[in-house]
């Protein structure tokens, strides 16, 4: 299977990887490795989801600006799953690749490449709190949690809303051992 074969080592359980996209854009794969999820985001102005991330079992990402609205270049459709901070982010890449250098060493860059990070960091967290969760019990939580900031519920340019990593955290804390919410079993 290709995506086992990619797999750098059984210690993995959260990789980010860029790939080329059309102009400067470069998305972002995270992969969550126990069922092969990955979130993948798409920095350049689109009216759908593209592939990869459009594929089933693959969460998509788009961007905010700082209100906390879609970013205008985020990409948006049936496929996209939450939404993360991607303007103006503090990055470890060059000042002068980005052109904006606030301190040394590092810059300011915009895009959904700097929205991913943001939920590979979450999910990251919540694999810290309860490592046995699933890549799917990941999503659950990741979705559940999020902020709604579009129309209610699901909408196809805000998808489930912007994650929530207190509460995303909270949640997992406050699971007991059979996965279910504390005094809901």
């Amino acid at each position: 299977d290709a995506q086992q074969a990619a797999r750098p080592n059984d210690a993995v359980d959260i990789l980010v990887v860029n790939l080329p996209g059309p102009g400067d854009h470069a998305p972002q794969i995270l992969f969550i490795y126990d069922e092969s999820k990955a979130i993948e985001a798409r920095n350049f102005d689109a009216t759908e989801v593209s592939l990869p991330a459009g594929y089933p079992g693959v969460i998509a990402v788009g961007a905010t600006d700082p209100d906390g609205r879609r970013a205008s270049y985020s990409s948006y459709g049936r496929n996209l799953d939450l939404m993360a901070p991607g303007i103006d982010i503090l990055s470890s890449l060059s000042c002068t690749s980005v052109n904006s250098c606030p301190e040394p060493g590092y810059g300011k860059a915009s895009g959904t490449s700097m929205a991913s990070p943001h939920v590979a960091g979450v999910a990251a967290l919540l694999k810290s709190v309860d490592p046995s969760l699933t890549a799917a019990q990941v999503y659950d939580v990741l979705t559940s949690t999020a902020k709604d900031i579009g129309d209610p519920g699901y909408d196809t340019r805000t998808g489930f809303g912007r994650i929530d990593a207190k509460a995303a955290v909270n949640m997992v804390r406050d699971r007991d051992s059979d996965g279910y919410p504390i005094g809901a079993d």
